[in-house]
């Protein structure tokens, strides 16, 4: 297919050539107006991509002369312009252009690139489509159908307002694209788009109103109760063509996405499934493991090397439970199925459970928890599970990267309206480069503790994903070989 340009910038028409002919088409140029539609002349391109401004003739008198040529229909125009004021492009769609593309945009020739596209290639998008047209005249129902019919489009025109809607309601196929005729009256049509789009359905519809240069005063009210567009008659077939095909671009993506959307809906239930299944499946063999490893631990033959695998079956085990239960975590809250249910909650105590469940490890480390600073009766509004799997994560991180001698701080302050709940450890500390991206699902900053405690990865993901459910922030300030410390805030409970 051959497209002209016609520009008086050679490296405006450089970039169209070089961008059009990388998609297979035939580019021939032109200077300016004049010897653009000498061009047309001697051979009708398929399209035309014009500047406005130009020497000896300017883009809207060429597309004008153009009009005038005998020997065939007129290719679609793209005017390519910085001239592209609401006047500029209202003079030029009556001329017939199909589209304006601005100059102002960092790469108008790869839009223009699509729009050729959009328009030679892609005329499929017509076929088959549905277009209810108002209007009481004869002749603009005529000239409608004629345009939209040459497109294999189906049309249904209406001429009395009461058969509208009722003809809404009978068509078997759905409708892509309405027209309303404010030639039947203002209120009319008001009331149409109202009706139309509450009671017939037509929600995500274009609405094109067709104008008379006297009503532009009145259309902002149109845009208001839905309008999408407006074509003012009389109007150039190319107009119409251009005006409808953009509509049903952007009402075929509404589709696509909405199919999308209901896609991965589909998924994600599936993935719930297919969760709860699996960790179900999985946690039961590994329990009845854990179960039988604990029993043979206590059987005092077994000795040395025996012993050393045992231990080592039975820690893998608790490290694939522990990744199962990450992974389910992770899944409900990326679902938006691990629902907080707030009540109000002293967090003191809470802290002081949590802590409890980590002395054990911590004396096994020689580590000491210093917990003198976890004081007050501050309340929050959370889910109590949710708040312990928190404390619990980021305790346990504390002492599992902290050196054997190492402390673990533990406080509690209140401020403004919100409570800090600090944990502060004399650890290993975390890199400046990991940092960044320490609360990423299945991060590479994962590492293994002070006595080779292993990771999933998911921790701290999960933390921050829960922090935030109960409408918290966290923070993390770090040095090698000094130490960590987690600052998590939530807002203090206020009874009504």
């Amino acid at each position: 297919m051959k497209i002209l340009i016609i520009d008086d910038s050679r490296s405006v028409r450089g970039a169209l050539r070089s961008t059009l002919e990388k998609k297979g088409y035939e580019v021939i140029e032109a200077r300016d107006g004049q010897e653009g539609v000498a061009l047309c002349r001697d051979s009708m391109p398929d399209l035309i991509t014009m500047d406005v401004q130009m020497p000896n003739m300017d883009g809207f008198e060429a597309a004008a002369e153009i009009r005038k040529l005998e020997g065939g229909t007129v290719p679609p125009i793209i005017f390519v312009t910085g001239k592209d004021s609401m006047e500029d492009r209202e003079r030029g769609f009556s001329l017939g252009a199909a589209d304006f593309i601005s100059k102002n945009t960092p790469t108008p020739w790869l839009e223009v690139g699509h729009v050729v596209d959009r328009i030679l290639r892609f005329d499929h998008q017509f076929t088959g489509r549905s277009v209810l047209v108002f209007t009481p005249d004869q002749l603009t129902a005529m000239t409608v159908n004629t345009i939209l019919n040459q497109k294999d489009m189906k049309v249904i025109s209406v001429a009395l307002a009461a058969d509208v809607l009722p003809t809404a309601a009978n068509i078997n196929q759905e409708i892509d694209l309405v027209l309303l005729d404010l030639r039947g009256g203002i209120s009319v049509v008001t009331g149409l788009i109202k009706s139309l789009r509450q009671k017939a359905g037509l929600g995500l519809i274009p609405f094109i109103i067709l104008c008379q240069p006297e009503d532009r005063p009145n259309l902002l009210e149109f845009f208001r109760i839905g309008a999408s567009d407006y074509i003012t008659i009389p109007f150039a077939k190319e107009e119409l063509l251009a005006r409808v095909r953009g509509h049903l671009d952007r009402i075929a993506m509404v589709r696509e996405l909405g199919m999308n959307v209901q896609e991965l809906e589909r998924l994600s239930k599936l993935r719930d499934e297919f969760l709860a299944v699996t960790s179900h499946d999985l946690k039961s063999p590994l329990t009845a493991i854990l179960g039988c490893c604990q029993l043979l631990q206590l059987e005092q033959t077994i000795t040395g090397t025996n012993r050393e695998c045992l231990t080592n079956i039975f820690s893998s085990s608790q490290f694939m439970l522990q990744l199962i239960n990450d992974i389910v975590e992770v899944g409900r809250n990326a679902a938006g199925n691990s629902e907080v249910e707030p009540i109000p909650l002293h967090l003191t105590p809470l802290l002081q459970f949590a802590i409890s469940s980590q002395m054990l490890s911590a004396q096994q480390k020689g580590i000491n928890l210093d917990t003198g600073k976890v004081t007050g009766e501050p309340m929050i509004a959370g889910d109590r599970n949710h708040l312990l799997r928190i404390f619990n994560n980021l305790l346990s991180n504390a002492v599992k990267f902290t050196l054997p001698g190492g402390t673990v701080t533990i406080a509690v302050q209140d401020h403004d309206g919100e409570v800090d709940i600090i944990i502060r450890d004399t650890g290993i500390g975390i890199p400046a480069a990991m940092l960044p991206s320490l609360f990423d699902q299945f991060s590479k900053t994962s590492r293994r503790g002070t006595a080779g405690e292993p990771g999933t990865g998911l921790g701290l993901s999960i933390v921050k994903q829960l922090v935030e459910r109960h409408n918290g922030t966290i923070a993390v300030e770090s040095e090698v070989e000094k130490g960590t410390t987690f600052r998590v805030c939530f807002p203090l409970y206020r009874s009504t």
